[in-house]
């Protein structure tokens, strides 16, 4: 278990349940979680604390109040955000499935009407 997992998994305790991670980039970490109130899968995003030490939380901030402020049928609810052990995340709902990435590695070619 990572540094930043352990800390997660201290700050959350009695909220969340952290199972693995599902994925990461540039900016953030995405876990794998259980929302131990509602007694659902859930995915947690948590900027990595090194990037909010080198440029500050500004942009992650302004991330979450954007994708909460957000109602569409193709774009996911914000369940809840905040910080824990120093470290902002927030919390959406988990799809299951295969990515976008795996999808064009496996087929190449996506029809237009598909795009």
């Amino acid at each position: 278990m990572s540094s930043l997992e352990n800390r997660l998994t201290t700050g959350l305790r009695g909220r969340y349940e952290i199972l693995r991670p599902l994925g990461e980039g540039g900016m953030a970490v995405v876990f794998l979680a259980r929302d131990l109130k509602h007694d659902r899968g859930v995915a947690l995003k948590v900027l990595r604390p090194e990037i909010s030490a080198d440029i500050g939380a500004e942009r992650f901030l302004r991330e979450i109040k954007m994708a909460a402020g957000l109602t569409h049928p193709h774009i996911l609810p914000v369940y809840d955000s905040g910080e824990a052990d120093g470290l902002l995340f927030y919390v959406m709902p988990n799809m299951e499935g295969r990515s976008l990435r795996e999808r064009l590695e496996r087929e190449k070619h996506v029809s237009l009407d598909e795009a």
